[in-house]
């Protein structure tokens, strides 16, 4: 439950959180839209950068102390962006500097990185790899469970924060955000927060009958050795299962840090398209209850076909608006891809490749997938900076979603070539 809660509280580093005060920072830094999105990309490709080291940190240091300092950085990071044109002005007044946009960018680039690092990537990975190390034969169903509550939150959450905005404004909103992050450092994560049943006299799946016991049969879940960073970084499968998931945060990533505007490009108001998340996480959850079911009796690298296959939908969709096919195809392959990558982005690397390195090796996947988020947002805004519109990208992501659907089909579980060949 606390590790779902933590994931929940990533949620101000989100895109999801961002994307609701990307107008806002248009207008008050008077910076351009690409601009702006430009800065996104370098606040989250240098925190994605570091994330392999936070990882290696995580496995030293273990979920508690992880997670702490990570509910505290993004605390910071929210005060931080409370604050963010008034931190401008004074290095703007302090350099006798009156003109230009590059201490703007600058400040936005920091809070970006703080948000992102701090948000999205570490407390991220503490509190769902928490949740990895104290379930095995229940994992996906656990996964599932918390899945279910993030989409759920993630949904309702820009809701909420535009309803702040409205009513104690923008930096009332993000001042109100990082107060409730200091507290739940403090009483939530440092209190409930346990890096491993073992560290606590206890086995995974609570009783060590359920931990040895009725496992389903399933020629995925077989574990015969644990793989260090460098042996899983070696494999074909961690790189496919790593850029499907990372090309899925891409595309969702764009298309969420400008709902606003593809909404205006549409033709819909800024609440009708924020619906859509909210219709679309009624598909995510019943995703993430059918996959961390069925992940117990089916081969891993069928559920990435799947999400392989709704990342083609999503952008196809958005081609065929304002059709009501268009409508369908976007909220459908949105809660399938957001849905089926929750559940195997956790999922899949502790069954891969064991958990002794399972900090540093998820660790590298976020890196790619806060990568490719961070890429997200340019790339939408370079697609409508030469076409006028956001039907480039839509197209480019439909190509190379039937890429990666035929590469899935070769995803096989390192452990299970190695039981073959023994």
């Amino acid at each position: 439950m606390v590790g779902t809660i933590g994931a929940v509280a990533t949620m101000p580093g989100q895109t999801g959180g961002v994307s609701v005060f990307t107008d806002i920072i248009i207008k008050e830094l008077e910076l351009t839209r690409l601009q702006v999105s430009s800065a996104y990309l370098v606040g989250t490709a240098a925190s994605g950068f570091l994330l392999p080291w936070g990882g290696i940190l995580f496995d030293q240091f273990g979920a508690r102390r992880s997670a702490a300092f990570s509910t505290l950085g993004l605390g910071i990071a929210a005060i931080f962006f409370s604050q963010i044109d008034r931190v401008a002005y004074g290095i703007r007044h302090l350099a006798k500097s009156e003109e230009g946009w590059l201490i703007e960018f600058s400040v936005i680039c920091c809070c970006f990185f703080l948000l992102r690092y701090f948000g999205q990537g570490m407390l991220s990975l503490s509190s769902r790899n928490m949740i990895a190390l104290w379930f095995d034969r229940f994992r996906g169903m656990i996964l599932s469970i918390s899945g279910v509550i993030g989409v759920i939150a993630f949904a309702l959450g820009p809701k909420i924060l535009n309803y702040g905005i409205q009513n104690i404004g923008w930096r009332g909103t993000w001042i109100t955000v990082g107060i409730i992050l200091f507290l739940f450092s403090v009483f939530i994560v440092w209190i409930f927060y346990r890096n491993s049943p073992e560290e606590c006299g206890l086995v995974m799946d609570g009783s060590l009958n359920a931990h040895i016991k009725d496992r389903p049969t399933n020629p995925d879940r077989i574990f015969v050795k644990e793989f260090n960073k460098h042996e899983a970084l070696s494999t074909y499968s961690f790189w496919i299962f790593t850029l499907s998931l990372s090309w899925g945060s891409l595309y969702g990533t764009g298309y969420i840090f400008h709902i606003v505007s593809i909404g205006d490009e549409l033709g819909l108001p800024r609440g009708e398209i924020l619906d859509f998340l909210i219709q679309s996480s009624l598909i995510a959850v019943i995703t993430m209850l059918i996959t961390g079911w069925i992940s117990n009796y089916i081969r891993l690298k069928y559920i990435l076909l799947f999400v392989s296959i709704a990342s083609v939908f999503w952008p196809l969709g958005v081609l065929l608006m304002p059709t009501i096919l268009g409508r369908v195809l976007i909220v459908s392959g949105l809660g399938m891809l957001f849905g089926g990558s929750a559940i195997l982005s956790t999922l899949v690397w502790p069954r891969f490749f064991g958990r002794l390195h399972l900090g540093a090796i998820s660790g590298v996947a976020i890196k790619w997938s806060v990568l490719g988020s961070a890429l997200g947002p340019l790339c939408f805004a370079i697609s409508r900076s030469v076409g006028g519109n956001y039907r480039l990208i839509s197209a480019v992501s439909i190509g190379v979603g039937l890429i990666l659907v035929v590469g899935t089909l070769f995803a096989d579980n390192p452990q299970r070539k190695l039981s073959i060949s023994r």
